[in-house]
């Protein structure tokens, strides 16, 4: 029975920061864009997809792009 051991793509991806479920975001390059770690639901992935599909990561940061998706209310 083989031994239940890690792909070494998916270490060298993660730095060895191994979580279940992660996917990894890449550009055209295959270069990373970011781990995106834990089970992701449909509305939690649309907006990650969105960020990074439509290469707005490419001028705004995630935090930002995130808030104004979900701005606070006073």
């Amino acid at each position: 029975m083989p031994e239940n051991k890690a792909n070494s793509l998916a270490v060298s991806l993660l730095n060895g920061k191994m979580s279940y479920p992660t996917f990894v975001v890449m550009d055209e390059k295959v270069q990373l864009l970011s781990p995106i770690p834990g089970y992701q639901t449909v509305p939690q992935l649309m907006p990650i997809l969105k960020y990074f599909g439509d290469n707005i990561y490419l001028n705004q940061n995630w935090a930002d792009y995130s808030n104004s998706l979900n701005p606070v209310k006073n």
